[in-house]
């Protein structure tokens, strides 16, 4: 009896000590993202600036879709909490046209070329639930900086009419919250999935932007963590 009780406990403390050990100290993501970019703000500007005009409304649209890169690196101090930095960038290229204020000759086109660029720089705690080995959910909360890059340019037909793009930047604040979920198909690799929401603050004005990313999480120093 005694006997069997020892081994019990000796299997108990193995198969703990195993589940500890499949707790990765460090993550590495990286994948692609897809951002949906507020411009509510811009567009109520061009809509001020054509009416005091007189001029007919040009469309930019409320929001503008984006493409671009994720990247994150993660510690784990404990089991399900993480500290994560979290980068990202997302590019767009709109064409405005410029026929309702212009009246441009028959036959030919004349267009405001813009090429926003949006990037998050964030960090915060995440939270996963590693109760499953293969599926692990999480939820994360970061604060850090959100950068606005737009250039633009003229074209006629297609010609740039200025020597060179014109160009705006911005920095302002920026709350991001959101989720997701890694499938674990190695020891060391995952395969997430996120989606966030991003609050800025550009021009002293909200808004509110939403991303989606996947890619693959490397997972290394899986020693014991508590």
């Amino acid at each position: 009896m005694k006997t069997a009780l020892l081994w019990s406990a000796v299997l108990m403390v193995t198969c703990s000590f195993s589940s500890a050990q499949d707790q990765p100290r460090w993550e590495l993501f990286g994948g692609y993202e897809y951002a949906r970019v507020d411009t509510h703000q811009a567009q109520t500007a061009l809509n001020q600036a054509t009416s005091a005009s007189g001029l007919s409304p040009l469309t930019l649209g409320n929001h503008l879709m984006g493409n671009g890169w994720n990247v994150s690196l993660q510690e784990n101090p404990l089991n399900w909490v993480g500290l994560i930095l979290d980068v990202g960038g997302a590019y767009n290229r709109t064409d405005v046209n410029l026929a309702p204020i212009v009246a441009p000759p028959p036959g030919t086109t004349e267009v405001v070329r813009l090429k926003p660029s949006f990037y998050t720089y964030v960090a915060g705690p995440q939270f996963t639930y590693r109760k499953s080995p293969r599926f692990q959910p999480f939820a994360r909360v970061m604060l850090g900086l959100a950068y606005e890059r737009v250039s633009g340019n003229v074209l006629l037909d297609g010609v740039p009419q200025l020597t060179s793009d014109v160009t705006e930047k911005q920095t302002c604040f920026d709350f991001t919250a959101g989720g997701g979920i890694d499938y674990h198909f190695q020891k060391h690799w995952a395969a997430r999935a996120t989606a966030d929401y991003i609050r800025t603050y550009f021009s002293n004005v909200n808004q509110n932007n939403v991303r989606v990313s996947v890619g693959l999480t490397y997972r290394w120093n899986q020693s014991p963590v508590f």
